[in-house]
């Protein structure tokens, strides 16, 4: 209903959409099924430039939004993505003829989390290597006859 016909939605993966089944495929892979990730997503979207208009029925503009995601595993993750969007006039109402979402691929929180996880799984290899290490030499010092005065004398 907010979408014009036709239109062309970029998600934040990249994913091109051009058609509503297009569009409820994805929302099942996100939502429905045991893959599924997601159970929720809130979005608070802001305009940073009010609309430009190119003619009477046809404008840009682009903006921020806050996105909430809720995680099936029970987690969240909150996201500032950046937006851009063409509108056009159809029977009398604005719908969204084009979308294109965007995310910081350098400084967002999925590589947050991936550099945490990838800290803490160092840290735990470490941690374990030191102890597995500290075993072996214990073993290897035991199995090591040990040197007496005198002998060979």
């Amino acid at each position: 209903r907010h979408l014009a016909s036709p239109f062309v939605f970029t998600a934040m993966n990249q994913r091109v959409i051009t058609s509503p089944a297009q569009m409820e495929k994805m929302m099942q892979e996100l939502f429905v099924g045991p893959e599924a990730p997601l159970t929720d997503i809130h979005t608070e979207p802001e305009a940073t430039v009010p609309t430009i208009f190119t003619s009477a029925d046809t404008g840009y503009c682009d903006g921020t939004a806050k996105e909430l995601y809720t995680l099936k595993d029970g987690g969240s993750m909150t996201m500032t993505t950046h937006w851009t969007a063409s509108v056009v006039r159809q029977n009398g109402v604005w719908k969204a003829s084009t979308i294109h979402l965007g995310l910081d691929p350098l400084d967002n929180p999925i590589l947050r989390k991936a550099a945490k996880t990838t800290v803490m799984t160092l840290g735990f290899a470490l941690l374990v290597g030191l102890v597995l290490g500290a075993f072996a030499m214990r073993l290897l010092s035991r199995a090591q006859p040990q040197a007496t005065a005198g002998a060979g004398t």
